[in-house]
């Protein structure tokens, strides 16, 4: 199984093909029609079943999807990254939420137990791994693996803030992902806030 996100570069017209599910989508900005839901910006949607499914509208999206092999990038959608599952074949968490991060926030050095990509819509991040370190901008998207640990720090004088879909394992149903690793992170502020979209159980 393979874990896989693509969004359109710009706003614009499209009409394109949802992946066979489980997927989550947002909006980010514009108006579509996935069926006979329309979602606006700021808006998301699960989809789970055997067939691709049409979505049509002006707008930006960013989708995530799992399936067996890679599909092909939408006619519009011009980023696309692909990893292999690290989590264990069974029912996981699938997770849509946004981390939004204010001036002067930090993510102390942490992991989660589950892989993830992420989007980012607006300011900009510095992601810090144990290796390297790298300056995101909004329309990027970025991997981290299970328990892989980094540190996010808004590099902005304004609010950084991205999307985030990731798979956990079943028993972070309705609990928060994030773990800390150096003692002395603890107890200091955490100003980062979360909002969690959806999460459904699925199979893979």
């Amino acid at each position: 199984m393979i874990f896989q996100v693509f969004a359109s570069d710009r706003p614009q017209e499209m009409e394109l093909l949802i992946p066979p599910g489980p997927a989550m989508l947002y909006v980010e900005v514009g108006s579509f029609l996935l069926g006979n839901t329309a979602l606006g910006p700021g808006k998301t949607d699960f989809v789970s079943g055997p067939k691709p499914l049409p979505i049509r509208g002006v707008g930006q999206i960013c989708v995530w999807s799992i399936g067996k092999t890679p599909v092909e990038p939408p006619e519009h959608c011009k980023l696309v990254k692909t990893a292999p599952l690290s989590i264990a074949p069974g029912e996981v968490v699938f997770r849509l939420d946004t981390v939004g991060f204010p001036s002067g926030a930090v993510a102390y050095r942490h992991v989660h137990p589950g892989p993830g990509y992420r989007y980012l819509i607006k300011g900009a991040l510095e992601i810090r791994s144990d290796h390297d370190s790298t300056e995101i901008t909004p329309g990027e998207v970025w991997f981290e693996d299970t328990n892989s640990p980094v540190t996010a720090f808004n590099v902005t004088d304004g609010e950084s803030q991205f999307v985030r879909a990731h798979l956990l394992p079943r028993d972070f149903l309705g609990k928060p992902s994030i773990k800390y690793l150096n003692d002395e992170d603890h107890d200091k502020p955490k100003l980062q806030s979360n909002h969690r979209f959806r999460e459904h159980v699925v199979k893979i």
